[in-house]
């Protein structure tokens, strides 16, 4: 009987989730400032972030080009109006609930979104989102779980990695030099830290409870997934064999998918791999 408590308690994990922000949080009202012709003829083509996400793979400065200031929207503390906006409207994204849900348990969770505000105006998002759409309860819940720790809000949130991967900020930090408009080669590096920052924080707690430790990548941009699946496979597994990492698809907020990745898995590719190549030999 003790032995079966003990596997079915180890059957938990240590989870850590990294999030985007928009159309994933929350749906936002921010608009990316581009061109298109029409009839031989440049016209203006103000487009949602959703909207972007397609059509970024169209520009080609002959049909469809940026504008100068293409994502003027994205680097200002207009950010914190719309997170209001959109909190108010109820345009909540397919992980809303998730995000709130880390919030309330004061878990350490990461942001990774391709806009280009500093680290300070993601955080005023982050209150206002708790200031608007959390019950008095969901307060108090946060409270008490973060004085477990005896961390106050401010505290707790100044210690999450929070990357604007197109901010100048993060360039710095970071040494790259991708924007926004093609996020998928910039947000790993954030992922990385994060996985790292984790994985540490878990192996100190030394805890023999647990079955392993999941981290989760949530995204609706299928370019910055396969990417960031490249990147694991590539430079993660090896590093930490004791992680799952969980690609979440949020693409489509009526059908969320999950890829699990892990060394297992990589090990058992390779394998097969290795067998496909004999076989087509000897045939």
């Amino acid at each position: 009987m003790r032995n079966t408590i003990i596997k079915l308690l180890r059957e938990f994990y240590d989870k850590g989730r990294s999030f985007d922000w928009d159309d994933n949080i929350l749906n936002m009202d921010t608009k990316i400032h581009m061109e298109k012709k029409v009839d031989g003829k440049w016209e203006d083509y103000d487009v949602s972030t959703e909207e972007f996400r397609h059509e970024r793979h169209n520009i080609d400065d002959k049909n469809m080009r940026l504008k100068p200031n293409a994502f003027e929207d994205f680097t200002t503390d207009i950010f914190i109006q719309h997170t209001e906006e959109a909190i108010n409207n109820n345009d909540l994204g397919p992980s809303f609930d998730k995000f709130k849900k880390a919030l309330v348990d004061g878990s350490d969770f990461s942001i990774i979104t391709a806009r280009g505000v500093t680290k300070q105006t993601l955080i005023g998002g982050i209150k206002k989102l708790i200031d608007l759409s959390f019950t008095e309860d969901e307060k108090n819940q946060m409270r008490k779980n973060l004085g477990k720790r005896r961390l106050s809000l401010d505290k707790y949130i100044g210690r999450l990695i929070l990357a604007a991967v197109s901010s100048q900020e993060f360039k710095n930090e970071y040494k790259s030099e991708s924007g926004a408009e093609s996020p998928e080669t910039a947000k790993p590096l954030a992922f990385e830290k994060y996985v790292e920052k984790f994985v540490k924080s878990v192996l100190r707690k030394k805890r023999s409870d647990r079955e392993g430790i999941k981290i989760g990548f949530s995204d609706d941009d299928k370019a910055n997934l396969i990417k960031m699946e490249q990147f694991i496979i590539s430079k993660l597994l090896d590093k930490y064999p004791m992680v799952t990492f969980v690609l979440i698809d949020t693409s489509n907020p009526n059908n969320v998918t999950k890829k699990f990745i892990n060394k297992k898995d990589k090990e058992e590719l390779q394998l097969e791999t290795r067998i496909r190549k004999i076989l087509n030999k000897l045939i």
